[in-house]
């Protein structure tokens, strides 16, 4: 059986066979319209910069039928680019006669699911269910009362609420989602490759983002070192001016000083969905811990508990209750799945109280303070 965690940033197939599950590969959902070929993935990265017309980074969020202002030969509407996608990842397995489930995030029309579906079966391998992404990556372990759920996708951070439930069908459920638009991966590398940019014209004068060549080099560049910047207080970043070598300094604070507006926006989303008194557990999808001091950042909520989930938990977690999610015959989106309740965790438990430093001295209604 396979599984495919239907995120944008990274699009991630794992398969399950006997007891073992393994991810099998991850691509961003970025493609590059060519007139003899359609590139997806990190072959789609590698010239989104250099010819930004042909290049597509939301052709799954905005899935429809409807042409394109600049079709190609091979593909006239965002269907056709996600199908394009979709064949590449499984194509390779429709000889083997695997299904796949899908763990596809909150958001989706109901006029884009029926589309979503018919995509997914073009390319040879049958769907066989349909799971909340964020419900599916929070069933691997037991679950308090209430969780949030927080991932970073190409263009939006999405939030979901999911909380537990008991009775005959007890679990965990999915009861509402926030979406927070230009806070997704590429908002935040652009204002990383921006920083950069502006560090090398002061330093010598040479604008990176000024040439497309330079300016992808710089796009493949950023990953390294957000990775080098989570290890260490500062990396060197190299250019190619001509025949100059051109190098400059970026330190950590300096990242994270350039991101506090999504840091903010991001703090704000999780803080907007919280109960008042009541603590909560918050699970990050792993690409966000990509960015310095973000993890970090949530750790200083208080009532919260953060943590990290592992790469491809959407779709492990849909391999892992592929009893419930499996309905070949009734498809049906899963919001709900049986999952056991965490040891100790109790709604009724009463909030700490708050420190004597933190507590309000004053409260300010209609212009006076008492």
């Amino acid at each position: 059986m396979l599984a495919l965690e239907l995120i944008d940033s990274g699009l991630l197939l794992a398969r399950q066979r006997g007891e073992n599950s393994e991810v099998l590969t991850e691509v961003p959902g970025i493609a590059f319209l060519g007139d003899d070929t359609t590139r997806t993935g990190e072959a789609a990265v590698e010239r989104i910069r250099l010819n930004p017309l042909l290049a597509h980074t939301n052709f799954w969020r905005g899935l429809s039928t409807e042409e394109l202002t600049r079709p190609s030969r091979l593909a006239r509407t965002t269907a056709d680019i996600a199908f394009a996608q979709a064949e590449q990842l499984l194509g390779p397995h429709k000889a083997e006669g695997e299904s796949v489930l899908l763990a596809v995030p909150a958001g989706y029309s109901r006029e884009q699911l029926p589309l979503l579906l018919g995509v997914i079966n073009e390319t040879g391998v049958r769907v066989s269910g349909l799971v909340d992404a964020a419900l599916a990556a929070c069933s691997l372990e037991p679950a308090p009362a209430r969780v949030l759920h927080l991932d970073l996708e190409l263009h939006q951070a999405i939030l979901t609420v999911l909380e537990y439930s008991g009775g005959d069908r007890s679990g965990l459920k999915r009861s509402r989602y926030e979406i927070a638009l230009r806070h997704g991966v590429l908002d935040l590398n652009q204002t990383v490759r921006q920083l950069i940019a502006e560090t090398f014209i002061s330093k010598t004068r040479f604008d990176p983002l000024h040439d497309a060549t330079t300016e992808q080099r710089l796009v493949g560049q950023v990953p390294g070192l957000l990775a080098q910047l989570r290890e260490q207080e500062q990396t060197v970043v190299s250019m190619q001016f001509g025949d100059r070598p051109l190098e400059v300094e970026i330190e950590r604070a300096q990242v994270i000083a350039a991101l506090e507006p999504h840091y903010v926006e991001l703090l704000r989303l999780v803080q907007g969905a919280r109960v008042a008194g009541m603590q909560i557990q918050l699970r990050l999808a792993p690409r966000i811990a990509a960015y310095p001091g973000l993890v970090e950042r949530f750790g200083t909520l208080r009532d919260c508990e953060v943590r990290l989930l592992p790469r491809g938990a959407a779709a492990l977690g849909t391999l892992q209750h592929e009893a419930t999610v499996s309905r070949p015959d009734s498809l049906a989106l899963v919001y709900h799945l049986p999952i056991a309740r965490a040891t100790g965790a109790e709604s009724t438990a009463e909030p700490e109280a708050t420190p004597a430093p933190l507590r309000p001295t004053h409260l300010l209604f209609q212009g006076r303070a008492w």
